[in-house]
């Protein structure tokens, strides 16, 4: 069974959830929730502070690529497009 960790970044545009393994991000979608207080905290696998970081660096308008590594789930259709 595979542990799955949360933090959620709070955009301009609204809540981001993060979630992923401590290896990869698994789902990075916008939230249904108000303003959230979960930030990476020390024992916060090292993939999710740094997705949380390069969003927040985007945001602020000092990142345009990505680097954390992802895994795309999905049919085999979904995965090709």
């Amino acid at each position: 069974m595979t542990v799955l960790y949360k933090v959620d970044y709070t955009s301009p545009i609204g809540v981001i959830e993060i979630i992923g393994t401590t290896e990869v991000i698994t789902s990075i979608m916008f939230s249904k929730k108000g303003l959230s207080d979960q930030k990476p905290c020390s024992d916060t696998p090292s993939v999710l502070r740094t997705c949380y970081q390069q969003l927040d660096e985007y945001f602020k308008g000092q990142r345009m690529e990505f680097t954390f590594p992802y895994e795309v789930q999905g049919t085999d259709f979904q995965r090709s497009t």
